[in-house]
């Protein structure tokens, strides 16, 4: 029971974004290997998710419901405080119902406020379920290549190259494919595969690559790489990579990584 109430605060942290990135790396690490520990956490973003719809309507509810008393209050003010005929016993009784009443209008005005910036916080930063593909779609974006091509040149590089600059991925794959198969080539190729669609094509070139220390890229190689295997749901592969990228000092994704193993479903 002690070790079951001991994961739950590790869960809960992890959950409200208490835990540093090494501490987020160590906890994805326990749940990879500890089934008990990536069951618990998941039967507890289930119940919050299941608290979140019951708490959307009732939410709305306490808003209306403060917005009606509002109105209310409103309108005994106006009804309390109206002009009275001129006499030496009107105008005090009318002062003392204001004094009375202002507090408790005060107050329901500060609770309605407090009440709606909370609101506008918890719809605007509650977490939002994704696909896997939604992941890959908002984290990948194709590498750039800033070389100068001379537009109509029928040199085959040149012309697989300036497609690639061009957005047209589809024929850059096509083109940068067929030229030999050097890593800065490969890894080009597989930018333009993933951005058309060609998932396994890019994959069977970025492997190499992400293994591949001398490759200048291969950082780069490395976070499509776990993309790709995101995009087609291959979360066994995908997750290993994430997290030893993750715990990569200095990669130029580790904190890409670190936030995104936090999102994958």
């Amino acid at each position: 029971m002690e070790r079951r109430e001991e994961n739950q605060h590790i869960i809960d942290q992890y959950l409200l974004g208490q835990l540093s990135r090494e501490d987020i790396a160590d906890f994805l690490d326990r749940c990879s290997q500890d089934e008990e520990l990536a069951q618990q956490l998941a039967d507890t973003k289930q119940a919050m998710q299941a608290i979140e719809v019951a708490g959307d309507q009732q939410l709305l509810d306490r808003l209306q419901q403060l917005e009606r008393s509002l109105a209310s209050e409103e309108t005994a003010s106006m009804t309390m405080t109206a002009p009275a005929p001129v006499t030496e016993v009107a105008v005090p009784q009318t002062e003392a119902k204001v004094v009375e009443m202002r507090p408790m209008r005060r107050w329901l005005s500060i609770a309605a406020t407090v009440l709606l910036v909370i609101a506008a916080g918890y719809f605007l930063l509650r977490p939002t379920s994704f696909s896997n593909q939604d992941l890959f779609a908002e984290a990948f974006a194709p590498y750039p290549n800033t070389e100068l091509l001379d537009r109509g040149s029928a040199d085959e590089r040149q012309a697989a190259y300036f497609a690639y600059q061009s957005g047209d991925y589809e024929q850059a794959y096509n083109l940068l494919a067929a030229l030999p198969a050097d890593p800065g080539n490969s890894f080009f190729a597989a930018q333009a595969a993933l951005e058309s669609g060609q998932i396994e094509a890019a994959i069977e070139r970025l492997a190499p690559l992400a293994a591949d220390r001398s490759f200048v890229l291969r950082e780069e190689a490395e976070w499509s790489l776990a993309l790709a295997y995101l995009q087609l749901d291959r979360l066994d592969e995908a997750r290993p990579l994430l997290m030893a990228i993750s715990r990569e000092r200095g990669h130029e994704h580790q904190g890409d990584a670190t936030t995104l193993l936090t999102r994958i479903r």
